[in-house]
């Protein structure tokens, strides 16, 4: 694994990147792959810096991973130091607006590099050889056909987060499910044309897609009536819960963290990570009413240090009512 910063914003690079990278390249000659990783790694570079700068803008800290066939960009809210005056994040996380431009700054991240690229090929003085001419051709095929790729309205692309997001400005929960039922309807569509034009890997993204929002609707659909959710499925709605809360997705973490509260066979370890994920959805979304009323209510769960945790978040973030209220709740309990 390779690690470097730019700037604030530490980065990952794992080797199945790299490994994954080479088995979508070419392979007519070394000098072609060696380009094709050079391309692939620069142009996601690009993409994912797009969201972690304007996760950065929005008041959050990020750190980006190329792994597998993606790249990923991890926002969390930032640590604000006492006396350093605050931007208004608060208000900004409250806003259904921040996941749109957080998922829409990647592919236009690439579409401002890719125009970059073809502005400088306009120039006199780019060279005319074939390998030059081939290098432009990859950027801008990656960079443009790539980003308009991952604008369809498909979960989890940026287009899918933008698509979900919408929805749930106008249906309010159910937002998310219906935005997974269209994404399956897509998916299942792009993967036919798929098979026809004998775009196997493309098939299995497609089929991918397809498994990634039947599982995030059936962990989404539980009910207080409905059949108990089996152990194993309860700890990954937790793993995909703190990875929301770690792309800074407060209301899918809330989503989570309630769906496994719900179930009768949620252990007493794993409720309280759940109420802790659930606080702290509801702290990034800027939910202080109903985050006060959990943390009062679950006090001896979450325990002396765990409520403390909470009160300084609460100062940090000017909120020096709750942070007092915190730590009466944390005071009653010892």
């Amino acid at each position: 694994m390779l690690q470097f910063r730019i700037g604030a914003i530490p980065v990952r690079i794992q080797f199945y990147f790299i490994l994954s990278t080479l088995l979508l390249g070419p392979r007519d000659s070394g000098i072609h792959m060696a380009l094709w990783v050079g391309v692939v790694f620069v142009s996601v570079l690009i993409h994912e810096l797009g969201h972690a700068i304007v996760g950065k803008i929005l008041g959050y800290d990020a750190a980006i991973e190329l792994t597998g066939f993606v790249g990923l960009t991890f926002l969390r809210p930032r640590e604000i130091p006492r006396g350093v005056p605050r931007a208004p994040v608060p208000e900004l996380r409250q806003s259904p607006w921040r996941n749109i431009l957080v998922s829409l700054s990647g592919p236009f991240a690439g579409f401002a590099f890719g125009t970059l690229i073809f502005a400088v090929s306009r120039l006199p003085s780019f060279p005319t050889t074939e390998l030059a001419s081939w290098l432009k051709s990859q950027l801008l095929v990656v960079n443009f056909v790539w980003g308009i790729l991952n604008l369809f309205p498909i979960v989890p692309l940026d287009g899918g987060h933008v698509f979900s997001s919408i929805l749930s400005m106008i249906f309010g929960a159910k937002g998310a499910r219906f935005a997974s039922y269209a994404s399956i309807a897509f998916a299942g569509i792009a993967g036919l044309l798929a098979l026809k034009a004998g775009a196997y890997f493309l098939i299995f993204l497609m089929v991918n897609t397809i498994m990634i929002n039947v599982r995030l609707l059936r962990s989404g659909t539980e009910g207080d009536e409905g059949p108990a959710t089996p152990v194993e499925e309860l700890r990954a709605l937790l793993d995909e819960g703190y990875a929301a809360l770690g792309r800074g997705d407060g209301h899918i973490a809330i989503t989570r963290a309630e769906t496994i509260l719900k179930s009768p066979r949620t252990a007493a370890a794993l409720r309280v990570d759940a109420i802790k994920l659930l606080a702290r959805g509801r702290l990034l979304e800027g939910h202080w009413d109903a985050l006060m009323h959990l943390l009062e209510a679950a006090r001896r769960e979450l325990g002396h240090d765990e409520l403390m945790k909470f009160e300084e978040s609460a100062r940090q973030l000017d909120r020096p009512e709750e942070a007092e209220r915190i730590r009466a709740f944390a005071a009653a309990d010892r």
